[in-house]
């Protein structure tokens, strides 16, 4: 019985993050009920726990940004990064707690993308607060150095975890990084920061190459280079471009992006305009049930193992994987023996279809030209990826600590029917067996759920525009197109006046439809 107090303890205490959680923040984004969904966060269990600390902070974060308090959003994204850093300090996630426990009671750590997505909120908030008029010139002036510093300790976040995931595809260098940062650093105007941004550029061509061919955005062949990822170092670059790449015309207009914004900079005449659309919302995180084999550690018990294995599937009604289900082991398949199943979380990208413009007015309505959207983070994509990648791994872990709870539960059940047979009868013991392990599968039930926090408020994507305009008062729409060229819809953007300082103006907008 001392599993099934363990059990009752660990699922008394459960309280896990919902889908429900998730969907009255994202309804806020999509809705601008900021306020609500900031009032939920300070009233939610699930995002006030401590474990989930950094979770809170993210989200309380963006809302802030799509709320337009950009102050507030850089205090909870500051204290975002302080969380992080000290969780991978600690190392907390190595915790034995894990070994009884699922993952839901562990420090939500988040992935390297989300991370990562915390320089990029802090430099944009601090680019907006520099443009605000009503901001004193020294003040500006701080805002401004304070997203170029920004820039650069992203820089470093990323170097710190290119080492871990190396010879892996997954996601360990930020395009984003590299074209957002090139554009601040052209923002400051100084010669040094332009070679930084010429860099800049260089580099996003080559992490679109060499890592984001591993997204569907970007690449066709995307599954083909994902699943050859780690010898591809190995090959010459014409015979990756040939077998393992077939370019999107994503990847085509970011590539033309890129050069065009490398032959700029040599240029007198300097865009200023540049557009950052955060697009829709990213996928769903939710639960998808796996199967792992009891047969291994059973066979390691000291009853017989025909005996047990037949009171588990007869009496205990305990099921069998599908056929042919892969095993996490490469001892045996798993299809077809005494299994588990269990819940683990998956994101399933929706791939990008529509392509986006801008359509520039003036001040009479009329259209004076379109200028292309460029993709520069599939969110969606990112987020599928890093969670599949990580899945083998994951699920193998999961199903070792829960198929240790179920096979206790097992032979605890099997052991009362053996000593209770004899003293009540074959039809008795076996009724309370079965009863002693359907509480104890009942709580193992309850208190292992499909740990689903993740950022869930983040948009699906990231595309950006960037150009030149004379002096004026001009209007913003965004053009929506289907494959190949069928406008599905045209919606405002904003209004935008040009002086003849020459300064950049960044627009930032996040965008449902």
């Amino acid at each position: 019985m001392n599993i099934i107090i363990l059990l009752l303890l660990l699922s008394s205490c459960s309280s896990f993050m919902t889908k429900e959680d998730q969907e009255v923040l994202r309804n806020a984004h999509k809705m601008g009920l900021y306020d609500k969904g900031l009032e939920y966060l300070k009233d939610s269990k699930n995002y006030q726990r401590k474990e989930s600390r950094l979770l809170l902070f993210l989200e309380k974060g963006l809302l802030e940004h799509s709320k337009g308090n950009y102050k507030l959003s850089i205090a909870d994204f500051e204290q975002a990064r302080d969380i992080y850093k000290s969780l991978y300090t600690s190392s907390l996630s190595k915790n034995a707690q894990l070994l009884i426990a699922n993952d839901n009671y562990d420090h939500f750590f988040g992935e390297t993308y989300e991370r990562s997505l915390i320089h990029f909120f802090l430099a944009l908030n601090h680019i907006l607060l520099h443009q605000k008029i009503d901001l004193a010139k020294n003040e500006k002036r701080r805002h401004l150095f304070a997203a170029r510093a920004e820039i650069l300790s992203w820089d470093s976040f990323l170097s710190e975890h290119i080492g871990e995931k190396k010879g892996r595809s997954v996601f360990k260098n930020d395009l984003l990084a590299r074209v957002f940062g090139g554009l601040i650093h052209e923002y400051v105007e100084t010669k040094e920061d332009r070679q930084i941004a010429l860099q800049l550029y260089k580099d996003a061509e080559n992490i679109l190459f060499k890592n984001y061919n591993a997204y569907q955005a970007y690449n066709k062949s995307y599954k083909k280079f994902v699943k050859n990822f780690d010898k591809l170092h190995q090959l010459p670059i014409d015979e990756v471009k040939n077998n393992y790449v077939s370019e999107t015309s994503f990847q085509k207009e970011l590539k033309e992006f890129l050069n065009y914004k490398i032959r700029g900079l040599s240029k007198k005449v300097k865009d200023n305009v540049t557009i950052i659309l955060q697009r829709g919302i990213i996928p769903e995180k939710v639960a998808k049930v796996e199967y792992f084999p009891l047969g291994t550690m059973m066979a390691s018990s000291r009853y017989d193992q025909y005996n047990v294995q037949s009171f588990a599937s007869r009496d205990l009604q305990l099921g069998y994987a599908p056929y042919n289900y892969p095993s996490y082991s490469s001892n045996y398949q798993a299809g077809g023996s005494l299994a588990i199943k269990f819940e683990v979380p998956i994101i399933k990208n929706v791939p990008i279809q529509e392509k986006i413009s801008v359509n520039i007015l003036d001040f009479h309505g009329q259209s004076l030209g379109e200028k292309k959207m460029v993709l520069i983070s599939p969110m969606g994509g990112i987020a599928e990826q890093a969670l599949a990648e990580g899945a083998p791994a994951r699920n193998r872990r999961i199903g070792l600590r829960l198929g240790t709870k179920y096979v206790s539960a097992i032979m605890a059940a099997y052991a009362t029917y053996k000593g209770l047979r004899k003293k009540l009868g074959d039809g008795l013991a076996k009724m309370i067996a079965v009863g002693e392990f359907a509480l104890a599968s009942k709580m193992i039930q309850k208190s292992e759920k499909a740990d689903i926090r993740y950022w869930s408020t983040l948009p699906n994507d990231i595309q950006i525009a960037s150009f030149h305009l004379p002096p004026g008062k001009y209007r913003l729409r965004a053009n929506v197109r289907e494959y190949p060229d069928k406008l599905k819809k045209s919606f405002l953007l904003g209004k935008l006046e040009i002086d003849d300082s020459g300064k950049m103006q960044l627009l930032s907008f996040r965008r449902f439809y």
